[in-house]
C-alpha cells in the first residue's frame, strides 16, 4: 500500500511540475495570450494527433526476432473502453444535476453545471498522469497474456499494454458526446436576438484548443445556416483523428510493417525513419499540454457570478463521486473477464480528473455563464492535487487485482 502511495504522489508530482512550467513562463512573460494560443493550437492540431497514432501502431524495435502481435490481441482485452464513455456521460449528467441542485445553483448555471461533471479534461491531463504511472512500473503484469510476449509492440514499462493505447480507443466516441451533448447543455434556453442556439450553432463555430480560459477572436456566421464541414472537424478533433487512423494501420499489418519492423523488431521497415520522426513530435505532448494548463490554472477569475457553494459542489461530483463510479466500473469489468492492469486504469483515470477546458470556449460560444464556468474549473483544479493522489492510490490498488 505504501509503495501504491508514492507512486500516486510521484505521478502527480511530476504533472503538477510539468504545470509549474506554465506558471513560470506566464510570470516571465514569455506566455502571452498569442503565445499559448499559438501552442495549443499545435498541441491539438499535432503533438497529440502524433502521439495518439503512434502508441496504437508502435512495436518496440529490441532486435527480439519474436514478431509484433495484431493489435486485435491488445483490443480483445479491452474493447469495453470503447463504449464507457456513453456510461460516463450518462452517470455525469445525473450526478451533475445533483449536484446543482444541491448548491443552490441559478437557473443559468444548472445546465452548465450538469456538463461541468458529466465532461472531464480526457486528453492532456489523463496522458501526463497515465505516462507518468507507466514510468513508475506501477502495474502487474497481465496473467492473461497468452501469447507468451510480455512486449507487443504497445508495451510499457508498466504491463503488457499501453494504456494509452485504451485511452485511444476511449477518445474514438467521447469528443462526439462532448460536442453533441455537451453543446445542448450550454445552449441558450430562448432564442438570442441575431444568433443561433441550435447546437449546429455551436458545433459550427471555431474554438480555442485547449487553452480556454480566454476566447480571442471569435467568429460570427454570417448565414444562418449549418457548415457541416466545420461540424465534423468539431465532432471529430484532431486528436480523435490521430487515434482512428492509428487504429486503422496498427489492424492491417501490411501496411503497419511499412512503418514499423513488425516482422524481427531490428529497426528497418521502409518508411520507419518517418515513423520515428512522428514518434518525437507525438512525445511533445505531455510537456506542451501540461504547460498550457499551468498557464491557463494561472488566470484566477475573482469576478465570476456563483456561490461558493455551488463551485464545491460542483467540484465534489465531478472529483469525489466520479472518480467512484470509475472504480465500480472497473470492479465490474474485472468480474466480467477482463483483467488487463492497464484496461482497468484507464477506466479509472478517465473519471478523476478536472472538468474539460474546452467546455469554456463551448460555453461562451453558446452565450452561457463563461466566468462562472471558469471559477468552478479553477476550484477543481485547486484540489485536484489531493484527490488525484488518493484516487490513483486506490485506482493502482483496484488495477492490480487487490
Amino acid at each position: 500500500m505504501e509503495k501504491t502511495l508514492f507512486v500516486a504522489l510521484r505521478s502527480v508530482g511530476t504533472t503538477g511540475v510539468l504545470a509549474l512550467g506554465g506558471w513560470y513562463l506566464r510570470r516571465k512573460g514569455i506566455m502571452s495570450p498569442h503565445v499559448s494560443k499559438g501552442l495549443s493550437k499545435i498541441s491539438m492540431t499535432l503533438t497529440i494527433p502524433c502521439l495518439l497514432f503512434t502508441t496504437a501502431t508502435s512495436c518496440a524495435q529490441n532486435d527480439s526476432g519474436k514478431a509484433c502481435p495484431a493489435l486485435t490481441h491488445s483490443l480483445r482485452k479491452g474493447w469495453p473502453i470503447l463504449l464507457l464513455p456513453a456510461v460516463y456521460v450518462g452517470a455525469g449528467l445525473l450526478v451533475g444535476r445533483l449536484a446543482a441542485i444541491l448548491g443552490r445553483a441559478g437557473d443559468d448555471f444548472r445546465r452548465t453545471a450538469q456538463a461541468a461533471v458529466a465532461f472531464g479534461n480526457s486528453t492532456g491531463l489523463p496522458i501526463t498522469l497515465l505516462t507518468a504511472i507507466a514510468s513508475q512500473k506501477a502495474l502487474n503484469t497481465d496473467d492473461d497474456d497468452d501469447d507468451g510476449d510480455d512486449d507487443d509492440g504497445s508495451s510499457s514499462s508498466l504491463g503488457t499494454t499501453n494504456p494509452l493505447l485504451f485511452l485511444s480507443v476511449y477518445l474514438v466516441l467521447y469528443p462526439i458526446l462532448q460536442w453533441s451533448v455537451g453543446g445542448w447543455l450550454l445552449s441558450p434556453r430562448e432564442q438570442l436576438p441575431n444568433r443561433e442556439s441550435s447546437v449546429s450553432h455551436v458545433l459550427s463555430e471555431p474554438e480555442e484548443a485547449i487553452e480556454t480560459s480566454t476566447a480571442q477572436n471569435l467568429l460570427v456566421p454570417k448565414k444562418n445556416q449549418v457548415d457541416w464541414g466545420r461540424v465534423a472537424e468539431r465532432v471529430f478533433p484532431p486528436p480523435v483523428v490521430g487515434a482512428i487512423a492509428g487504429m486503422v494501420v496498427a489492424l492491417i499489418q501490411p501496411l503497419r510493417g511499412v512503418l514499423v519492423d513488425i516482422k524481427d523488431r531490428d529497426d528497418d521497415a521502409p518508411l520507419e525513419w518517418i515513423y520515428n520522426g512522428v514518434v518525437d513530435v507525438g512525445a511533445a505532448a505531455v510537456p506542451l499540454n501540461m504547460f498550457i494548463l499551468g498557464n491557463t490554472l494561472s488566470k484566477r477569475n475573482e469576478h465570476a457570478d456563483v456561490s461558493p457553494r455551488t463551485r464545491l459542489c460542483v467540484a465534489t461530483g465531478k472529483l469525489v463521486v466520479m472518480p467512484m463510479v470509475g472504480v465500480l466500473v472497473a470492479i465490474s469489468l474485472r468480474a466480467l473477464g477482463f483483467r488487463d492492469p492497464a484496461v482497468l486504469l484507464v477506466s479509472m483515470v478517465v473519471t478523476s480528473t478536472p472538468t474539460a477546458n474546452n467546455l469554456i470556449v463551448m460555453a461562451e460560444l453558446a452565450g452561457e455563464n463563461k466566468e462562472a464556468l471558469a471559477a468552478t474549473i479553477f476550484v477543481q483544479y485547486a484540489i485536484a492535487p489531493i484527490t488525484l493522489t488518493f484516487w490513483i492510490t486506490v485506482f493502482l490498488v483496484v488495477a492490480n487485482g487487490n
